[in-house]
């Protein structure tokens, strides 16, 4: 694999600050930031599938595999946490919490009214679904020139839904949590462009070249996170993951090389800080702390754990899925089987 691209570690950095500020209450846009998540997963997971060895069912199964590590171990460890934490500090909520523990474990259901902890969960429902069902997806149709068309029916898909279903869990035409990945398809398939139009090394990825684009969409996005008042619940979170893409595309135009710096590091660990976060919400005493210490204390608690939960559980539930990799299944970056 080749070297870790900053640029990404950049952008996760800004959508996880978001979060963390949002629900802190310092700012909105939570739901902007995990959209450019959104996106960011989308492109990302199409160049690892354009670029695999072959698409066979087994380098599928484990390219599904690999992706259920990058994300169970951590996403149990802290449901585990706050099973414990709700136990020694809010046993009211603990019945709640312990019966949806079946729906959260297997990312079908969430249940209502336990927390920070849990509520975050909804953006791994929805990717976890999009892990499991696109690689199929794009294994049946990628190599048969079909995926531009498919891409499009499911953008239209998931705009269909977010106008006619989308409102609320009881309007939903399925009761479980794999209807929230039809919801927000449509930012997971702007990655996918992405991702297509850079490995075909396209002409229209030049049209983004300059820096303005850059520059354009980050201002975009933090004035959309801050004074945005849409009439469909939908249109801030898929504008802000178009404005992801067009980061991207910019990215691949320009040639742009950022540090690996502070910034980058919070990028890597923006998975940690988006679990750990919400745990450190539930369960931090804030009543106990003056006034000036209560943000300060939330992120330096929230960086530190987030740096060992990152060190001690997602490393090594990496490690393992390069291992499945390296012993049987080929993964390796190969020119295009098609123009």
């Amino acid at each position: 694999m080749g070297q870790r691209d900053a640029y990404y570690d950049y952008i996760r950095a800004f959508a996880a600050l978001l979060v963390l500020l949002c629900h802190k209450g310092k700012m909105p846009g939570g739901s902007i930031g995990v959209s450019i998540f959104f996106c960011l997963s989308g492109f990302l997971i199409t160049r690892i599938l354009i670029r695999m060895h072959s698409l066979s069912p087994p380098d599928i199964a484990g390219f599904i595999f690999r992706r259920f590590m990058r994300i169970f171990p951590l996403y149990m460890t802290t449901l585990g946490v706050a099973v414990i934490l709700a136990w020694g500090f809010h046993p009211e909520i603990l019945p709640r919490l312990i019966d949806g523990l079946p729906g959260l474990l297997t990312f079908t259901h969430l249940p209502k009214d336990t927390g920070y902890a849990t509520a975050v969960a909804w953006s791994l429902h929805a990717e976890f679904w999009f892990y499991l069902l696109f690689p199929v997806v794009f294994a049946l149709t990628y190599n048969r020139g079909l995926l531009p068309l498919v891409i499009a029916i499911l953008i239209g898909v998931s705009i269909w839904a977010k106008n006619n279903d989308g409102g609320t869990p009881e309007s939903w035409p399925i009761g479980n949590d794999q209807w929230l990945t039809v919801l927000y398809l449509d930012q997971l398939m702007y990655g996918a462009i992405c991702a297509l139009l850079i490995e075909k090394n396209s002409n229209i990825v030049g049209l983004f070249s300059s820096r303005w684009w850059f520059w354009g969409a980050l201002l975009a996005n933090l004035a959309i996170a801050k004074i945005a008042v849409l009439t469909h619940w939908h249109l801030e979170m898929s504008i802000a993951a178009l404005l992801c893409a067009i980061a991207i595309l910019h990215h691949h135009a320009s040639k742009t090389i950022l540090k690996n710096n502070f910034i980058a590091w919070i990028g890597r660990i923006s998975f940690s800080l988006y679990l750990v976060h919400a745990v450190v919400l539930d369960y931090l005493p804030y009543e106990k702390l003056p006034n000036v210490l209560d943000t300060p204390s939330f992120l330096v608690i929230t960086f530190a754990l987030s740096y060992l939960t990152e060190r001690f559980i997602e490393r090594p539930g990496i490690r393992i899925a390069r291992l499945w990799r390296d012993s049987g299944t080929s993964l390796a970056p190969v020119t295009l089987k098609r123009p």
